[in-house]
């Protein structure tokens, strides 16, 4: 992918954040990751974008990154239409029209009102509450407003009242900007935003968010393994590599049920709890692993189980002792299928899910 286009696509997921969440507005860099991922971009083209979309600084709560002031400038200033046009007109005209009427009595250089009065004001004129929002943060990013604990006032006083937003439109450039990147970020941004608060992961994909769930069952040193064995396992493709999808696919169930089993039994979990695994985990086969997890369907129910056995079955051609025994003499070994390798990662991203759900049902003290 050019490198052109995912800055593109990263600019228009932050510019997004403005319009789902007007006042926790901007992404952590987490979440740039996140959201770039889920429009289709590796690792290293985000890491390689992030620093020509924003300067390495940040701003608001919770270190989130925001866009360079000169972004915003026809954004907040109703000099361009767009489609679709996510900006209410009338939202922007009443904000100016609050510090108009306070601008008459004291001036403009003394006209302030404090950002929920306005808003207040403006849903009891039946302008809708999020509109407001959005309307303030962004004459605010365009440099045309000023906040300051919670007080809106006019960045540069002209004396007198300032002119509407709106009226700009009919001066408008009759050309529409599309903003066809920013609507396929909308529904991402809205979605890691959303997992701010509502306790859900804050990664959608399993394998992600099962190794920032590392630290919090005790394994944090084991991260960068998890993250690098991933990694590898989204490099290979599996039409020229079938086999190496294979082996990582197996390597992350059997780790992901090794680390479940382990905190079973630091939490005395009557899951995993079979003799089996009673020993050193250094003898923990999947086998074994995967027996336990099944059991009474505590972990993985009947379905994911013969998934993942039939990932077992297929791995074991990288045994040349199996392959001898298996097959008679001179019998020739059937290729690896490239349809077998995407079986492998996709039984690897479900039995990681299941224990998500596992531990979300047993949750760290």
């Amino acid at each position: 992918m050019p490198l052109q286009d995912v800055i593109n696509s990263l600019q228009a997921a932050l510019e997004a954040s403005v319009y789902v969440s007007p006042t926790e507005h901007g992404l952590t860099i987490s979440e740039v990751y996140e959201v770039g991922k889920r429009l289709g971009f590796g690792e290293g083209e985000i890491g390689d974008a992030l620093p020509r979309v924003v300067q390495q600084r940040f701003g608001g709560r919770n270190d989130r990154l925001h866009l360079d002031e000169h972004y915003w400038q026809f954004l907040g200033n109703l000099v361009f239409r767009e489609e679709p046009e996510l900006r209410n007109y009338i939202a922007f005209d009443f904000v100016i029209g609050q510090l108009n009427e306070l601008a008459k009595q004291l001036g403009s250089g003394r006209a302030q009102l404090d950002r929920a009065i306005i808003v207040e004001r403006g849903v009891a004129n039946s302008v809708p509450r999020h509109d407001l929002e959005v309307a303030i943060t962004l004459q605010t990013l365009s440099g045309q407003l000023i906040e300051q604990d919670g007080v809106v006032r006019f960045a540069h006083p002209q004396g007198g009242e300032h002119h509407l937003p709106s009226a700009a439109l009919s001066h408008a450039d009759s050309s529409i900007n599309h903003k066809k990147l920013r609507t396929l970020a909308v529904p991402h941004v809205k979605d890691v935003i959303a997992r701010r608060a509502d306790n859900r992961p804050k990664h959608a994909e399993p394998l992600d968010e099962f190794g920032a769930r590392l630290q919090r069952i005790g394994f944090s040193n084991y991260a960068s393994w998890w993250h690098q064995t991933i990694a590898e396992l989204r490099r290979c493709d599996p039409a020229s590599s079938p086999l190496s999808a294979l082996v990582l696919s197996a390597a992350i169930v059997e780790g992901v049920l090794t680390f479940a089993a382990a905190y079973a039994r630091s939490r005395n979990l009557p899951d995993f709890a079979t003799n089996e695994l009673a020993g050193d985990p250094k003898s923990w086969t999947l086998e074994k692993l995967l027996k336990a997890a099944a059991h009474n369907n505590a972990v993985l129910d009947a379905q994911a189980k013969n998934r993942a056995d039939g990932l077992i079955l297929t791995r074991q051609r990288i045994h040349a002792g199996r392959l001898l025994s298996s097959r008679p003499k001179g019998a020739p070994v059937p290729d690896l299928r490239p349809e077998e390798a995407r079986e492998g990662k996709a039984v690897a991203e479900q039995v990681t899910r299941c224990v998500l759900d596992w531990l979300g049902r047993n949750p760290p003290p």
